[in-house]
């Protein structure tokens, strides 16, 4: 993704105003059509409901 070609150095000095956590999703999990994308989907569901989305397969019902 975008992300993964932006140079670190570009972005440390920059002064953000909400110090909060950042979560990356591999986006080849989202961008693509395939089986793959369903992963992604529970990747982010986790993401913003952790206490809701099973952590794994064996978590689920």
């Amino acid at each position: 993704g975008h992300g993964e070609r932006v140079d670190p150095a570009s972005i440390a000095g920059r002064d953000w105003s909400v110090d909060a956590p950042v979560h990356v999703i591999d986006d080849s999990l989202l961008n693509q059509p395939s089986p793959a994308l369903i992963d992604g989907i529970e990747r982010l569901a986790r993401t913003f409901h952790p206490d809701v989305v099973p952590d794994s397969e064996r978590d689920r019902p």
